[in-house]
């Protein structure tokens, strides 16, 4: 197992390292989100409050995950977790380690999940803006690829103005962005709901009959849909 193990491990703390020396450079300043140009996300640059409740982080605590060189056989089983707020993915080799590492932000490496992959990826939206940053891929397929990307969102801190009211300190919250991409197109921001769906995707009878029998609220009906259009796409 070890001998399986280290190349791949040995190529991650290789690219570890210099993404560490890039944080480090920062001098404790976040880096721009990559969806900064939406408005709706937590200004990185901003120091984070000392008092707040919430997270910043997508998944509550570290999930089973696996490492994944382009190219390469060997895989490594790592436990994943996402900082919305840094645009980083950290692991650790096991949950007992005191200290997480910082994944490399290279095009060539995916970290899996049992629900989801996290990508880095350079991708065009509809205003002809290139984006660069993790995303999540839920689903990339000949004619359709769904991404979502979660942003740290800053709700501040709210003094009492008399007496009686109670002061709340400021909250971190995680919302997904996600965005659809149909063909060559560019990606669009899309809502988990039918009419965006609908506007996304080419008009035919087929999808008429799908939306008659399916309804769409969750990551998982797009999906579906989605597994479905590239179906009947392909027999076409």
């Amino acid at each position: 197992m070890k001998t399986v193990l280290l190349p791949i491990f040995s190529f991650l703390f290789i690219f570890s390292a210099n993404a560490q020396s890039v944080i480090d450079s920062w001098g404790g300043e976040f880096p721009v989100s990559p969806l900064e140009e939406y408005g709706k996300a937590y200004r990185p640059g901003l120091p984070v409050p000392a008092d707040y409740t919430g997270s910043f982080y997508f998944e509550e605590d570290f999930i089973p995950g696996v490492i994944v060189v382009e190219g390469k056989e060997e895989q490594l089983n790592v436990f994943l977790r996402y900082n919305a707020l840094k645009d980083q993915v950290e692991y650790k080799l096991n949950r007992e380690e005191n200290e997480a590492r910082l994944l490399p932000t290279i095009k060539t490496i995916s970290y899996r999940t049992p629900a989801y992959d996290y990508i880095w990826k350079t991708f065009k939206i509809e205003d002809g803006k290139e984006i660069s940053g993790f995303v999540i891929s839920h689903f990339n397929g000949e004619e359709a690829k769904f991404l979502a990307k979660p942003i740290a969102i800053l709700q501040p801190e709210v003094l009492p103005r008399t007496g009686y009211d109670r002061y709340k300190p400021a909250n971190m919250s995680v919302k997904s962005v996600y965005l659809l991409s149909i063909g060559e197109g560019p990606f669009k921001e899309i809502k988990l709901e039918e009419k965006q769906i609908r506007k996304a995707l080419p008009a035919s009878s087929f999808l008429n009959d799908y939306f008659l029998n399916h309804k769409i609220e969750t990551v998982e009906d797009v999906v579906k849909l989605l597994r479905s259009f590239e179906e009947q796409r392909s027999n076409i």
